[in-house]
């Protein structure tokens, strides 16, 4: 939700519920957790991430441990659940949903999601006024709930660190404007999870910047994802199909490479004031 800096800054360890949903899916191991969400009464209309998330907790919460094919172990118990409204309506209400099942402190932070065709210069400041007292709440928050005070020089510290990152990832991901592009739709559903899920780690700036090397070398060389470039297309209908990722290679065999994608976009980097 765009506040790991805040989080990092407090050194609290994130773990992601969408995250291992996905890898649920990949080991062909979701299933049992949609079917325990279904049948506490959600809807199979409720996205995957969501449904896996809640049916894992549900099954933990029924058994008093650890479901014993949890993938990897499973995830660990919550110390608080941090939710808030960006993406998508169930993102709001997940973790409240799963105050059924433990007893942990609940922040939701509201992010403005403005409509496509809003003039962004006449709303900018009251967005940033808005977005600013959203996470000035969860700081409060979280300094209440871990006895910790923010360490705002810290906090700096990291923010620009984090988007010297993004730098270095959307530079890298401009590249695929070359023709023959030189990474797929496959790859990035792949490279974008340091920045999703280890943004503030310092290994993730230098992989970005190891990525830029190597495309930038491969764009010089003209070297694409196949050696002749037919069709280039955008993998427009959302969500990685994470069970079966396979079907992105079928296009390849007609020459069509997957060059955009409107998942996981990659955001553009913003200059931080000196001061």
């Amino acid at each position: 939700c765009n506040y790991e800096e805040i989080l990092e800054a407090m050194d609290i360890v994130q773990v992601y519920t969408e995250n291992y949903a996905g890898l649920c899916a990949v080991k062909r191991q979701a299933e049992p957790y949609m079917e325990k969400a279904r049948a506490e009464g959600y809807s199979d209309l409720l996205c995957g991430y969501a449904q896996v998330g809640i049916g894992f907790d549900a099954l933990r919460h029924e058994l008093g441990e650890m479901p014993p094919d949890a993938p990897d172990g499973g995830m660990p118990e919550p110390d608080m659940l941090l939710g808030c409204s960006m993406g998508c309506d169930p993102r709001w209400k997940w973790f409240q949903a799963l105050g059924r099942y433990k007893d942990a402190p609940i922040y939701n932070t509201d992010v403005l999601m403005p409509p496509s065709d809003a003039d962004m210069e006449a709303i900018k400041e009251h967005s940033v006024r808005y977005m600013a007292e959203e996470l000035r709440g969860l700081i409060a928050f979280l300094e209440e709930q871990t006895g910790t005070k923010m360490d705002y020089d810290r906090l700096m510290a990291i923010v620009r660190q984090v988007e010297e990152t993004r730098w270095w990832w959307r530079e890298a991901y401009e590249l695929r404007r070359a023709i023959p592009c030189p990474m797929s739709t496959q790859d990035h559903f792949v490279l974008f999870v340091p920045h999703h899920m280890m943004l503030t780690d310092l290994f993730t700036l230098d992989f970005y910047k190891g990525l830029y090397q190597e495309l930038k070398e491969r764009v010089d060389n003209g070297i694409g994802v196949i050696d002749d470039e037919k069709y280039r297309l955008l993998w427009g209908v959302g969500l990685p199909p994470w069970h079966t990722m396979s079907i992105l290679d079928y296009f390849l065999n007609f020459g069509a490479v997957f060059a955009a994608e409107t998942a996981y976009m990659v955001p553009e980097p913003f200059e931080i004031p000196p001061d």
